[in-house]
């Protein structure tokens, strides 16, 4: 039996005029970054080396984000849960397919 391999751009929808991604965030890691896709919870695994405290982990995936995308901080959003590891963040100002180009150079898919 064949298995089947489910994609990271099931973790990527348009909404309202923007692009929403779902990510799981791994706190107090040793080296920040894209760490891959996880078929269980549809989401980009991304790692970051603050602790889940007064927001750290958060600034810091949105840094990571504004600079892996070259878009302003001010165009990434964290929309839902913010007290959670499984988040989903909005891109504003660029198209799925655009969201998804970049994150197959930063999976290393592509």
């Amino acid at each position: 039996m064949d298995s089947v391999i489910v994609k990271f751009e099931d973790s990527v929808r348009s909404e309202s005029g923007r692009t929403v991604i779902r990510f799981h965030v791994i706190p107090d890691s040793s080296k920040p970054g894209f760490a891959g896709y996880d078929p269980w919870r549809a989401s980009i695994k991304v790692n970051v080396i603050n602790p889940a405290m007064k927001g750290a982990a958060n600034e810091e995936l949105l840094s990571l984000l504004s600079r892996s995308f070259s878009i302003k901080e001010s165009e990434v959003e964290i929309v839902s849960g913010v007290k959670s590891r499984s988040k989903s963040v909005s891109i504003k100002g660029m198209g799925r397919e655009e969201v998804l180009r970049v994150l197959t150079k930063l999976l290393g898919e592509g």
